[in-house]
């Protein structure tokens, strides 16, 4: 396992910032045209979200590519490339 920190890597906090501009993808709604993707790249982000100071509460985003989630990600790959270790921060 590898790691990376926002106190050692200013990518991590270059990554964060990026993420809250991340728009969020729209609701599909009953009658909603929906098309099945078979293949491709599955893009799946974890974290904790919450409204105002409540408790963080667990929460999932995924996509697939050419979507700003696939981009979101391909860039902060990019900034955490030289951050990376194996010491457990």
């Amino acid at each position: 396992m590898t790691w990376a920190t926002s106190r050692t890597c200013a990518g991590v906090r270059e990554a964060v910032a990026r993420w809250d501009a991340l728009p969020m993808p729209s609701v599909v709604r009953p009658g909603d045209p929906e098309s099945l993707v078979m293949d491709g790249e599955g893009y799946t982000i974890r974290f904790y979200g919450r409204y105002g100071a409540e408790f963080g509460t667990p929460m999932e985003l995924s996509s697939n590519r050419g979507t700003p989630l696939s981009q979101w990600v391909s860039g902060t790959l990019s900034l955490l490339k030289p951050c990376w270790t194996d010491n457990r921060p």
